[in-house]
Order: structure tokens, then sequence, then C-alpha cells
């Protein structure tokens, strides 16, 4: 850096000198991470740090720390990055940080990293850890600079994964906390590598996976790209959740062959196969619209994408029909239906009396109008159609269209006519075609005079005074339906006088002619 400073010449001028100012160097902790876990005393652990001088010296010396303690230095011309072991004798927490020198005596302090050594754990379990990419025998290629190698990796313990470590030919290029890698690693030279995933639990055990190999190789622009095709999902294609879909690529390469065909999903991996056929299962895919793409490498690490296929996992509609329960025939009356759609695609509601289509409605509200329908029970429902081909019945409705009752009522005397008092018989006769008769009742003008529930429905009017009279019938079924009987009216008329007669001594009628 360069400081300027300003001093007053014996003439008074005011001017500006430049005085070169040392920079301190630039120091970085990298290996181990912050929280990192490691198991069994005495150990020996690898403290990497890197460290320049951006003034371009150099760095003469590294003093590493553990907490405020000097573990001790390293002089002399360091390279970047370093390593040097640390000796841990027993179990703790330690912080390490690294102090560092430059040629021209400037200093800098690192960043700090705590870890905790534990003793080895009787009982405890190594984790497991597994690289699922890359897989081994894979190949890239420079054709197009440096390229980046995807890489997943995970492990599992008992105890809780600590952290993954990941080794390329036996170095360490990072690592990351928890259960799970995944990320991009650039690679810029020819060659062959080695991908290691190393894991850590929490009581600092350790394991490393089996090893991975791929192959990066130089430019070669003579090399004909393979060829890649998605044949399923068909573009467009639409799938109800919960779905599985198949997913289906061919891929050839003329040139040489193929080394495998990688799948993308909306961006991001999803599988890798290494040899026909390119086909698979795909399930638990989120609801919306996706992307679905393969891309083919050949044996030189060329690749070429297919085009990329869309597809949808689309929310059906739902769907519920109401209609009255129960109705007298001849009915008439709407059904009504309530119908959504997530997606809002909704494109129309068909409604069915079982098996038969009765309409559709295209807008809501949704309904379907019925009249004249004779008595009978029928089971109607309704379908959802979404605009991407999604259909859902409702659960059936059951109407109950009822054919009331139906009632005659006669009116008879004993002896052919109505004088006072009369005893007027009542008989109905009811019938239901769907149902049975529950009650009848006998009316009096308005006045309930009687009631039978049983056959034979009659009632006798005891000693009815003389007068006009109008009476009926009511009849209910088991549905409740009430009928009422056509009027049958009654003259019932004064009661005749006592005739006298008069006879003579003969015994004859007096009156008559004999």
């Amino acid at each position: 850096m360069t400081l300027y400073a300003r001093y007053l010449l014996s003439v008074g001028l005011l001017v500006n000198s430049a005085i070169g100012i040392a920079a301190p160097p630039v120091v970085s902790l990298t290996y181990p991470p912050q929280a990192a876990t490691f198991s069994g005393t005495p150990i020996a652990i690898p403290v990497t740090v890197t460290a320049y001088d951006p003034d371009g010296g150099t760095i003469v010396k590294l003093e590493y720390f553990s907490s405020a303690t000097s573990l001790g230095s390293v002089s002399g011309s360091i390279p970047a990055p370093f390593t040097v072991p640390i000796n841990v004798g027993s179990a703790g927490t330690y912080t390490f940080s690294v102090k560092a020198t430059d040629a021209q005596g400037e200093v800098a302090i690192s960043n700090s990293t705590t870890i905790t050594v534990y003793n080895v754990t009787a009982g405890n379990t190594a984790p497991t850890a597994s690289v699922a990419i890359p897989i081994s025998g894979s190949a890239y290629s420079l054709n197009n600079g440096p390229v980046p190698v995807r890489i997943i990796a995970t492990a599992s313990d008992s105890n809780g994964v600590n952290r993954i470590e990941l080794l390329v030919n036996n170095i360490y290029r990072g690592s990351v906390p928890g259960a799970t890698l995944d990320g991009n690693l650039a690679f810029s030279s020819p060659g062959t590598y080695s991908i290691v995933a190393r894991a850590y639990d929490n009581l600092g055990a350790s394991a490393d996976s089996v090893a991975r190999t791929f192959n990066v190789y130089a430019a070669d622009p003579g090399n004909t790209a393979p060829t890649s095709n998605l044949t399923i999902p068909a573009p467009g294609a639409s799938y109800l959740p919960p779905a599985t879909i198949t997913v289906a690529a061919t891929a050839s390469d003329p040139g040489g062959s193929v080394s495998r065909v990688e799948f993308y999903l909306d961006g991001g991996l999803l599988n890798v196969m290494a040899a026909p056929p390119y086909t698979f299962p795909l399930s638990g895919v989120a609801v919306g619209s996706h992307t679905l793409r393969a891309r083919a490498y050949d044996n030189l690490g060329v690749f070429v994408d297919s085009t990329a296929t869309q597809f949808v996992v689309n929310t059906p509609p739902a769907v519920s029909i109401s209609a009255p329960a129960l109705i007298s025939a001849p009915a008439s009356f709407n059904l009504q239906a309530n119908a959504t759609d997530a997606d809002a695609n909704l494109s129309k509601v068909e409604f069915y009396q079982g098996t038969t289509l009765l309409g559709e409605d295209t807008s809501s509200p949704y309904s379907w109008p019925l009249n004249n329908v004779t008595w009978g029970t029928y089971a109607y429902t309704a379908k959802a159609y979404d605009a991407l081909g999604a259909v859902v019945t409702s659960n059936p409705v059951n109407v109950v269209v009822n054919q009331p009752p139906t009632v005659g009522l006669t009116a008879s005397s004993a002896y052919g006519g109505y004088n006072a008092p009369a005893d007027i018989l009542l008989t109905a006769t009811p019938a239901d075609v769907d149902g049975t008769i529950t009650k009848v009742e006998f009316y009096s003008g308005t006045q309930l005079i009687n009631s039978r529930t049983v056959s034979p429905y009659t009632y006798t009017v005891p000693g009815t005074p003389a007068g006009s009279y109008t009476y009926t019938a009511k009849v209910y079924d088991n549905r409740s339906a009430v009928t009422t009987s056509n009027a049958v009216n009654v003259t019932v008329s004064p009661s005749l006088s006592p005739a006298t007669f008069t006879y003579d001594e003969l015994g004859r009628l007096i009156g008559v002619q004999h």
C-alpha cells in the first residue's frame, strides 16, 4: 500500500511524497473445519493454512496457537497451502489459530476454528458413507473449458453425522456439516480422478466411502457428440398425485459409445444411468409444471442434451352434489354441484343418473334441471373436469321420488236412506303403489272425527241429526305423503212422525173405501 505525506519545502510550497508502507500478509486456516470432531488420543490433527503476502513477498513464519498458548512455529519459505500436524494428547475442546509473518516482518492472525477430540467410545460404530455421483467410469470433456463435476455423497450414523469431507486423489478438497454433500467441483486438467467421502460421527469416529473413479479428457474438436432423446413422458403429459411417472430416454454415439445418461428435473440432477435401458420410475413429484431433460455423454466425455419435455402433476378438481332427498311425483328439481379446482382449471361439470349422462354445465353455479320425474329411487352423480384432463366423480346422492297414495271415500246407511238420527258408514279405499299405508283419517268438514291405522279403513258416524254434511278422508303413506279423498255430501232428513189409524166396529180402517 502507499501512504502520502505532505511536507513544506523551504520555498514554502506544499508537495506530496509517496512513502512505501508494507502490507500485512493474508492468512486463512482452512482445516480442520469449525466444530469438527475427532476420535482417539493421542492424535495428530492436520492443520492446513493458506497464507500469502499481497506485496509479492514470501511468508517466512507460521506460529500455531491453541487458544492463547503457542504450540510452536515453522520458519523458512512457506508455500501455500501448508499443512502441519498438531499433536493432541487428551480429549477436550481446542481452538486453533495461526499467526503468519512475511519477509517485511508484517504479521496477521488467521481465523480460529474450534474442534472437539473424544476418547475412543466403547461400542461406538463408525459411520457409513457412500458416493452416489459421479458413477465410476464416468467421462468428462474439457471441450468447453473447465468442467464442473456434480458430487453427491451421503452418510449415516446412530449418533449423528458431524460432517462429510471430500477427498480427490487423497487430497482434502473441503467439507460440509451434516449427512449430505451435494455440489459441483470444477476440473481443469485431464486425468483420472478418485473421489472419496470421509464421514465423521458426533463422537469423532470416521469411515471412508468406496472410491468413485472417473476420467477428464482433453479437448477433442473432432469428436462427434452423441445423440439423446427423451421418449417418456410425452410433451404436455398430465399426471394426478400421488403419481409414479415412467421416465425413458434413448442415446447413441456414432463415433464411439455412450458412457452414461443423466436426467435433470427442473434443472436439478435427478438420476444417472450407466447402461441401457435408460428408464426408471419417478415418484413424489410435487404438484405443478415440470421440465425434464436427458443428457448423454460419450466415452470421451462430450455430452448433448435432449429436447426438454414439460409435463404437469395436476391437482384434481373436487366435486360434490346435492338434491332433495325426498320429493313427490311428478317431481321437478335441480341437481346442484359444488366443484372447485386448486389449479383454477375447472372446465365443466357433468350430471349423471346412474351411468346415463343427463347434461353438463360449464360455468358456476353448476346445476342441471329435472322435470316431471316419475316415482322411484334415483342415484345421481356429478363429474368435474379440469382443463388438463383430470376427472373426479362425486359421491352419489339418492333421491326418492315418492308417488303419493290414493284414496276413495263412500258413505252408506243400513236402511238405504238418511233419516235422523242416522248411523252413517264411511268407507275409505286407500292404495299406495310404491310404499305402504300408515294411517287414514276421517273428517266431517274440517273436524277430525276418527282415524284408522289398519284395514278395514271404515268408521260409522253414529246418531247423526238432520242436516247436510261433507265427509273426506286423508291417507298417509310411509314417506309422510298425504292425499285427501273426494268429498262425500250426505243429507240427513228429519225423523218420520208416527201414523194414527181409526177402525169401525167391524175392524175396518175408517176413511178407506171398502
